[in-house]
């Protein structure tokens, strides 16, 4: 199981361990995570806030491009209309789930991907369930972690804003003169 996987996956490995290194330990990697929680703080710093939040999304739209290539060429081994089947939802909730963290992404991507190939094994085992419910689990699970995560939150008193991701998150920033 871990010898027998696709060269994308170990470089999902690799590309984790980097990230994680950037973010947390290179001024460069500072100087994103000031944008997207102080982006005055980190103009006033001399940083150019739109060119590093353009260039952090142009890596995140290598990274699900990466990603697509992935599922259409190792995955599947055929491309096929709604072949994500909204599994970019998933990742959207697995981002908030892991609390912004590269790390705790990586284990929640397991614990997600083995729940789906535990539907698929209930699916091979010839379960009298219906296979819409089956294929169902993924996207209910994600629901039920999403809660989970908040309610934990909720209870150890965290104020309002229960996720801890970048407080300057899609909100627009121009520089005041």
């Amino acid at each position: 199981m871990l010898f027998n996987q696709d060269a994308l996956v170990y470089l999902s490995y690799i590309l984790t361990a980097l990230i994680m290194l950037f973010l947390y330990r290179t001024r460069p990697g500072m100087a994103v995570r000031a944008v997207g929680d102080a982006p005055v703080a980190a103009d006033a710093a001399g940083l150019r806030v739109n060119r590093v939040r353009v260039a952090c999304v142009a890596f995140g739209g290598a990274m699900c491009g990466l990603a697509g290539a992935y599922i259409s060429l190792a995955y599947t081994t055929l491309w096929q209309p709604e072949m994500t089947a909204g599994k970019g939802w998933i990742a959207v909730a697995l981002v908030i789930f892991a609390k912004w963290n590269p790390l705790k992404a990586v284990y929640g991507a397991y614990l997600f991907g083995g729940v789906t190939a535990l539907q698929l094994a209930i699916q091979v085992q010839g379960a009298t369930v219906s296979p819409h419910i089956l294929q169902m689990l993924p996207y209910l699970f994600t629901i039920i972690a999403l809660c989970f995560s908040m309610y934990q939150a909720k209870k150890r008193g965290a104020s309002a804003e229960l996720s801890v991701g970048p407080a300057a998150l899609a909100k627009a920033y121009s520089r005041e003169r």
